[in-house]
């Protein structure tokens, strides 16, 4: 159930655990934030877009300060200094392959910048978005979409398409670095990555929804998809 995506506590003096807490239905508690004494200091929920909640408040202003900077793009929080006053990104995503800022508190900015793939150019990355379109039952399906170069989701046209479906099945596809999905759109193809019923990031209900349904109405949320960007002409149904 719900709960058992929660943060729970025990107590180290007597085993009294308490909780849940953090809990969401539409999203799940994807990890734990510590600082470096392994204190627990938040947590990150998973989603299309992760998102951060900080125990401090001030920490957790900063943290969501730097998310708003980059609104197409997963931001993740990977640490701070000993005085708490420079904060660690990793950002994923829009024109980023996976680059580390430095943001400075008192000054609200960022002082240090390094790219991971120094290799792969903002003019090498293609166009990451995102959609949600109902299934066959109504059930909303969020998706990725990677545009080929020059294309989004104003003028792409007839183009021809990848349907990359995740494993698991109680897996999920988020905002990113995805090289596989990079290199089939820099080759001109549209990649369509659904987050069918039975994906594990959008809460317990979401998850327990594809269960019993291989085949059948997990299969329907991915064609279901597919028919939706050939009906909006993203896609050419011929080329699939």
């Amino acid at each position: 159930p719900d709960e058992h995506l929660g943060v729970w506590k025990m107590s180290l003096s007597d085993g009294s655990i308490s909780g849940p807490f953090h809990v969401d239905d539409g999203r799940n508690v994807e990890g734990v934030h510590r600082d470096r004494n392994q204190v627990f200091t938040g947590v990150i929920f998973s989603g299309v877009l992760p998102e951060h909640e900080m125990l401090d408040p001030e920490l957790n202003e900063a943290v969501s300060r730097v998310v708003e900077m980059f609104p197409y793009a997963s931001v993740y929080f990977r640490g701070m200094s000993d005085d708490g006053r420079r904060l660690l990104f990793r950002i994923e995503g829009d024109i980023y392959s996976g680059n580390y800022f430095v943001f400075d508190v008192d000054r609200q900015s960022f002082v240090f910048s390094l790219a991971s793939r120094p290799q792969i150019t903002r003019e090498n990355m293609s166009l990451v978005d995102f959609i949600e379109y109902p299934s066959v039952d109504g059930l909303r399906i969020p998706a990725i979409l990677t545009f080929p170069p020059g294309y989004d989701l104003t003028n792409a046209e007839n183009l021809p398409t990848i349907v990359f479906p995740h494993g698991g099945p109680e897996s999920y596809d988020s905002i990113g670095y995805d090289w596989m999905a990079q290199a089939m759109a820099q080759r001109g193809y549209l990649v369509f990555q659904p987050n069918f019923r039975g994906s594990e990031g959008f809460g317990w209900s979401f998850a327990r929804a594809g269960r019993g349904e291989w085949g059948r109405a997990m299969q329907d949320d991915i064609t279901t998809g597919v028919g939706i960007l050939a009906s909006q002409g993203w896609s050419n149904p011929e080329r699939t």
